[in-house]
């Protein structure tokens, strides 16, 4: 009978000494399958492995914390030169020192098939520093000599891998949830049918008794006091919401707003003709008074060519309009521009860098 057991081990790793940190407890978490006749580990190879522990930062000085990329790298054997199985760059979270990780539980990078955790050991990187040493092994030297199991076993349940994975046969009631196939002999034959008993004799039929006198029909009774009145039923259920009624018409507009700027804007604006003036920063607004030539292109969100003017759009790209394939706008600012004004925008000048 196959069993799910889980062993918990644990390895001290100490870090070489142009590592940037210096200690790690690891405690690496294994399901294997065992067999009271013989154990056989490799059969696991397959499942999951997971690694948790603590890390201590030597340049810190302080238990480590944050994401750091941490490469567990899978070898055949811990001898030198040993081929490597499987490698992944896991981003492991640390909290105060400890972590939690699990191998092989992503389906694009399982571990493989040919893994066999009697030999196989793990090599853990963190960040850039050096691998550390040594290596950890997949299976503590005890299980390795766990060939049979005295005294009592008290698992929560029994299940048997297959192919398909672990089938339970035992649930944590104590029932039986395997298949019966087996546990019940075949039905064996018929046996000769029993001889049938002679009939008894019918017994005899007694004779009816007379019918009895119809009494007379006695007066009525009185009525009786009228009974309390019941309570009252409980109220019956609300009925449907009726439809909404119609909107009415919108009441009318009221006189528009006295604003004392209303005036002084949007009138005779945009007019400027572009022009160069002073050099100037692409992108750089600047507003002119004259209706003439002022230091760009007047900002009247016209449409652009991007192949004439790609230092500009890289600014500015479609935020104003344009299809962002072949041309860009320009912000249009003449509606709030004082009257007789034009705000210009430099398209040929200094192009900005960042800080």
């Amino acid at each position: 009978m196959l069993i799910n057991i889980i062993f918990k081990w644990f390895d001290l790793i100490v870090c070489k000494r142009s590592c940037g940190h210096e200690v790690i407890a690891f405690f690496v978490t294994g399901v294997f399958l065992l067999n009271f006749a013989a154990l056989n580990p490799a059969l696991a190879a397959t499942a999951p492995v997971n690694i948790s522990g603590s890390l201590f930062n030597k340049q810190l000085g302080a238990a480590q914390t944050g994401v750091v990329n941490v490469v567990f790298t899978v070898y055949s054997t811990a001898q030198p030169g040993a081929s490597v199985l499987w490698s992944q760059t896991l981003p492991v979270t640390f909290a105060d020192g400890r972590f939690n990780v699990t191998l092989g539980n992503n389906p694009a990078n399982p571990l493989p098939d040919n893994l066999d955790i009697r030999t196989a050991v793990v090599g853990v990187q963190i960040g850039a520093d050096a691998e550390l040493s040594p290596r950890l092994s997949l299976i503590p030297p005890y299980v390795n000599s766990a060939n049979t199991v005295t005294g009592d076993i008290t698992p929560t349940s029994i299940g048997i891998r297959t192919a398909m994975g672990v089938v339970p046969i035992i649930d944590a009631a104590g029932n039986w949830v395997g298949s019966t196939a087996g546990l019940q002999g075949a039905a064996g034959p018929a046996g000769p049918a029993g001889a049938v008993g002679a009939v008894g004799p019918a017994g005899a039929v007694g004779p009816a008794g007379p019918a009895g006198a119809v009494g007379p029909v006695g007066p009525a009774g009185p009525i009786g006091a009228q009974g309390v009145p019941g309570q009252d039923g409980a109220p019956g259920a609300t009925g449907p919401q009726g439809p909404a009624g119609v909107m009415g018409p919108a009441g009318p507009q009221g006189p528009a707003g006295n604003s004392l700027l209303s005036s002084y804007y949007g009138t005779n604006t945009g007019n400027g003709a572009a022009s160069n003036g002073a050099e100037c920063t692409l992108g750089e607004m600047q507003l002119y008074a004259n209706v003439g030539p002022g230091n760009g292109v007047p900002a009247n969100g016209q449409l652009l060519p991007i192949a004439q003017n790609t230092a500009l759009f890289s600014l500015l790209g479609t935020t104003y309009g344009g299809d962002g394939r072949s041309t860009f706008a320009l912000p249009d600012m003449r509606a709030v521009t004082p009257n007789n004004m034009t705000w210009f925008i430099c398209d040929q000048g200094i192009f900005p860098s960042r800080r």
